[in-house]
């Protein structure tokens, strides 16, 4: 695990289905909620905008660094959108928006 120094991060190792539930039972936003979602897999996209939603609100940012695979992240968030009742606008882009930060709007 790596080390770091700011007291507002940490690394949590293991798989997203055992680790998230359990960090977003026990989470208290205190800013702007940024979620950096590196999960690739649809399932693995998907669990932590579930569990992550009840904290979301507009200004949230929501980044991904594989948005381009239609069956995956991208798949993951459109689904997550449709249930949720979300909206979202990509605010920042790379790579013909492989890469994206989207903010809920």
């Amino acid at each position: 695990m790596p080390h770091i120094d700011d007291p507002r991060a940490r690394f949590i190792k293991g798989w997203f289905q055992d680790t998230v539930p359990p960090f977003a039972r026990d989470f208290t936003p205190k800013n702007r909620l940024v979620l950096h979602a590196d999960a690739d897999l649809y399932a693995s996209t998907m669990l932590p905008l579930v569990y992550f939603s009840p904290f979301m609100s507009k200004g949230t940012l929501l980044i991904f660094d594989e948005f381009y695979d239609r069956d995956h992240e991208f798949k993951a968030v459109m689904d997550w959108q449709r249930i949720f009742k979300k909206s979202f606008c990509i605010v920042a882009e790379m790579g013909n928006y492989a890469r994206i930060c989207a903010e809920l709007i």
